[in-house]
């Protein structure tokens, strides 16, 4: 691993030879990203695949236009290689957002209602971005009538040839069960399409004391339904939590909001799976099926 580090801190000091380094150590990685902490206070982000380029480039587009209309601070890129003819691969520094996860455990020993009442406040704000901005920035925009038929109905797809035949037998049936009822809320479903964050969890919400301080990765934003947000939430930290975020939301009437969000939750494993065999990963593979038997997952659909 030594000498991959000394990859990307050569492409960091040849980009940017004005950043005087002085550390340069392997921080961490998600399904996406390789992390480098630069100087204790810098992280650089360096796509792992092809694919993800333009999910990077996107959120690269989107953050500082959205960033200072949130409540609660986001990654501001710094330092940004954009590629060229000899070195096409992107990449981008910011200063490290303070904070740590919040995971479950954590959230079970804090005082829950100003942080979901921060949440709720945050997801207001995110959830009024224009539509419009978001569309010519570059992000992925899917209207009530296409979320099923383009969004959802490809992905259990990819889940039935991918997921399902590593299931038993009752698993694929409640599945089938699963998939049906989905495609049934959300053909009917009436919410107002929006800009979300979609992938809202413990992985990438950040805390000190009782501040959120930090969302990040927003690699798999896009323009659909506000529900998402709270699936994550729900998956995470239980629906009484959500349902708590959702009273200081407040944004509009949504009736069948929770409800889809706690459908979406139900689908987080699938996807685990998925990313493991397209990837040859089994510790995602065995992570998925174990969420499918304790009713969790860390990826989103």
């Amino acid at each position: 691993m030594q000498q991959e580090v000394e990859v990307y801190r050569q492409r960091v000091a040849r980009y940017f030879p004005g950043l005087k380094i002085k550390s340069f150590s392997y921080f961490g990685q998600g399904w996406d990203f390789f992390v480098f902490l630069v100087n204790g206070r810098l992280l650089f982000r360096f796509p792992r695949r092809e694919e993800v380029v333009s999910w990077f480039l996107r959120e690269v587009k989107l953050l500082p236009g959205l960033g200072p209309r949130l409540p609660i601070p986001v990654p501001k890129f710094q330092y940004l290689w954009l590629g060229d003819e000899e070195d096409p691969h992107p990449f981008a520094g910011y200063e490290m957002v303070a904070g740590e996860r919040l995971t479950a455990a954590v959230l079970a020993g804090l005082e829950q209602e100003g942080l979901a009442q921060q949440l709720g406040g945050f997801l207001r704000e995110l959830h009024r971005f224009p539509v419009e901005e978001a569309q010519a920035l570059g992000v992925a925009c899917y209207t009530v009538d296409s979320w099923w038929r383009e969004r959802w109905a490809p992905w259990v797809r990819k889940v039935e040839e991918l997921a399902l035949p590593l299931l038993t037998p009752l698993q694929r049936e409640r599945a089938s069960d699963l998939f049906r009822r989905l495609e049934t809320v959300l053909v009917g479903a009436a919410f107002r399409p929006c800009l979300v964050h979609n992938d809202l969890g413990p992985e990438h919400i950040l805390y000190q004391g009782s501040r959120i301080t930090g969302v990040v990765d927003w690699t798999d934003a896009l323009v659909g339904d506000p529900a998402v947000d709270f699936s994550g939430l729900t998956a995470a930290y239980g629906g009484a939590f959500a349902e708590r975020v959702r009273q200081e939301y407040a944004l509009e009437q949504d009736p069948g909001l929770l409800e889809r969000a706690a459908l979406y939750a139900r689908l987080w494993p699938y996807n685990d799976v998925c990313f493991g065999v397209e990837q040859g990963l089994p510790q995602h593979i065995e992570a998925g099926l174990r969420g499918l038997e304790e009713g969790t997952g860390t990826g989103v659909p």
